[in-house]
């Protein structure tokens, strides 16, 4: 009788291990005003069995239902590329609210079994004029992406220190870094170089965009990083590719910002996202090899080769004269 129940159960246990269960509820749920009366909603699965996300809203004494619903498919709202965390990130936008009323969101996941548990709800205002966009840097860039990339959190490090304006401006989807106001900037050398740049949602990511700005930062102040000279080596690099034959879409600066924010991430190389390099006709679409590794030289902190290369005298010690004469020639 014992070996027949221990029979029964090695017979039924793969059948009961192939029966599906309702996915866990989504998690890391956040909500964010960058545009007039939208809410952008950000969360996170792991989960592959996850047909479609439902995504949920009420304001005041509103109770939540399917009239105020929308529905994302998981392979076209993910938003996950440059991600190096466990859990892939998605997002969908919430349109046609009203500026300045709280919304209360949750969103839950749905499988061939069901349904799972609402996820935590998260509040949101959207606003006409978006402001500080602070939490969203920090959240949907920094905290993600600097596992992989360790001078995003640096650099994020760096601006908060210096009290550094980070906001959405009133143009859709554009980004930008300031310095603050209130205090000199002078005493240090392009303590916050990035200003307004324009970020066309439906061209390229926002997040890559953020990034680049946040590359400014990184590649052009003296205080971010211990060893700054690989970071000006590579910045001569670049001025040294295309100066001074290049125009406003050649900019050095830009090349250089763009070629940081691909040189950890494949995904954002092969999809050629990049705007400089792309509009740039004095260089291939995308960066080369070489400029490449100049990058992940200098973000590691080591002296590119290139350098040797090009200023190295006979003796193998650098011609500081040429040097000074090339960094000189750097415009600003």
């Amino acid at each position: 009788m014992l070996l027949g129940s221990v029979v029964a159960v090695l017979v039924n246990a793969p059948a009961a291990l192939a029966q599906s269960s309702v996915p866990d509820a989504p998690t890391a749920v956040a909500v964010y005003s960058i545009e007039t009366q939208k809410l952008e909603v950000r969360w996170s699965s792991s989960d592959s069995s996850i047909t479609m996300f439902k995504i949920q809203w009420k304001s005041g004494s509103e109770e939540f239902d399917s009239s105020r619903q929308v529905s994302a498919d998981p392979a076209t709202s993910i938003e996950s590329v440059q991600s190096t965390s466990a859990d892939d990130r998605y997002k969908v936008i919430l349109t046609g609210l009203t500026d300045g009323t709280e919304y209360t969101v949750r969103v839950i996941a749905e499988n061939s079994s069901g349904d799972s548990d609402p996820s935590s709800e998260v509040t949101g205002t959207p606003q006409s004029t978006p402001g500080q966009a602070r939490e969203f840097w920090e959240n949907e860039v920094v905290k993600i992406f600097e596992g992989s990339r360790p001078w995003l959190r640096e650099t994020w490090d760096h601006i908060t220190a210096e009290n550094a304006l980070v906001f959405f401006a009133e143009t859709s989807g554009v980004a930008q870094v300031r310095c603050s106001t209130n205090r000199p900037t002078a005493p240090k050398l392009r303590e916050c170089y990035a200003t307004a740049v324009g970020i066309e949602r439906n061209y390229y990511s926002l997040i890559y965009g953020i990034t680049h700005e946040l590359a400014h930062i990184y590649t052009l102040a003296n205080s971010v990083t211990s060893t700054p000279a690989p970071l000006g080596v590579a910045h001569l690099y670049f001025h040294d590719l295309v100066s001074p034959r290049g125009g406003q879409q050649c900019d050095p600066i830009e090349l250089y910002a763009d070629a940081v924010t691909l040189v950890d991430d494949d995904d954002l190389a092969s999809s050629a996202r990049s705007t400089y390099w792309k509009l740039c006709s004095l260089v291939p679409a995308a960066p080369s090899e070489q400029a490449l590794g100049v990058v992940r030289s200098a973000t590691a902190g080591q002296m590119p080769s290139w350098f040797a290369d090009t200023y190295n005298d006979s003796n193998g010690d650098p011609n500081l004269e040429r040097v000074w004469a090339d960094v000189k020639a750097i415009p600003d």
